[in-house]
């Protein structure tokens, strides 16, 4: 487990999802602090979530991982 990753999730939960897009999900070292909390913390649905996801481990970074801790610290700081 990393700091910053994609939330781990049931494998079996990914079975609605292309073969790419779940082999990418799976390979990816789940985090403590999600890269999707900068946008919408708690997804309505697993579709939601599984985006999300997908979206934030095609365009992760350095800085949006920074960005991710930054917002993880001042929202447990703030209480919300």
């Amino acid at each position: 487990m990393s700091m910053v990753g994609p939330r781990p999730f049931p494998p079996e939960q990914a079975e609605s999802l292309p073969a790419r897009d779940r082999d990418m999900l799976l390979k990816t070292t789940p985090g403590v602090v999600s890269g999707t909390d900068l946008t919408d913390p708690f997804p309505r649905d697993w579709e939601t979530f599984f985006r999300q996801h997908l979206a934030y481990v095609e365009r992760r970074t350095f800085w949006l991982d920074v960005k991710a801790l930054l917002v993880a610290v001042v929202r447990v700081l703030k209480g919300s």
